[in-house]
């Protein structure tokens, strides 16, 4: 497991697809504009929809697994 410590996390970014000093361009899609904004931010698309994460606590990591949406639990 790898971990990412915020300091890094400039490091590791890759160049944005558009620049941060002005709006997205409206004609991008969702998804387009979620992939963008996760480049930005250092994460991909498998980080994003992955069923697990691991938080760093107390210098422990911690494996955490959101509760499952259920109809019933968006009430």
């Amino acid at each position: 497991m790898t971990t990412t410590t915020v300091e890094s996390l400039h490091d590791i970014a890759p160049t944005p697809l558009f620049p941060r000093d002005r709006p997205l361009p409206p004609t991008l899609t969702v998804r387009a504009a979620r992939d963008a904004y996760l480049a930005e931010n250092g994460f991909t698309t498998d980080e994003y929809a992955a069923e697990t994460f691991s938080l760093m606590i107390f210098n422990s990591p911690w494996i955490y697994a959101p509760p499952i949406a259920t109809p019933t639990s968006c009430i």
